[in-house]
């Protein structure tokens, strides 16, 4: 059985992250990274795709967790952090039924190659 990876990190909207953590020191400044295994999914079908989705949001939440917060400001830089998190992960999954489980199930929309959310 072949072995299924994928590493993502906070690096997408990182810039703004810290531009914006001005306004509260305790913001975390390192990037957090998870490993989202999925070689024990079959990515042809429906189901493969749907659970490897939601491995990548529960993935996304937990490295964009500490960035959190009931300000405003902060819940709308870790909402950020989180929908930039799932979709370079899922551009570096590079599966065509997954990008557009994605596109079905989130609100973004395809531009060319990238995935831009609405």
């Amino acid at each position: 059985m072949q072995v299924r990876t994928l590493s993502f990190g906070l690096m997408a909207g990182l810039a703004t992250v810290l531009s914006m953590a001005a306004f509260n020191t305790t913001m975390a400044a390192e990037p957090g990274q998870a490993v989202v295994s999925y070689g024990d999914l079959d990515t042809s079908r429906a189901a493969g795709v749907a659970v490897l989705y939601q491995r990548i949001q529960v993935a996304a939440q937990k490295v964009c967790a500490s960035l959190d917060g009931k300000e405003l400001p902060r819940h709308a830089i870790y909402k950020r952090c989180k929908l930039s998190a799932i979709d370079k992960a899922i551009a570096d999954v590079a599966v065509p039924a997954l990008t557009e489980y994605h596109v079905a199930h989130s609100g973004a929309a395809r531009v060319g190659e990238r995935i831009a959310v609405r």
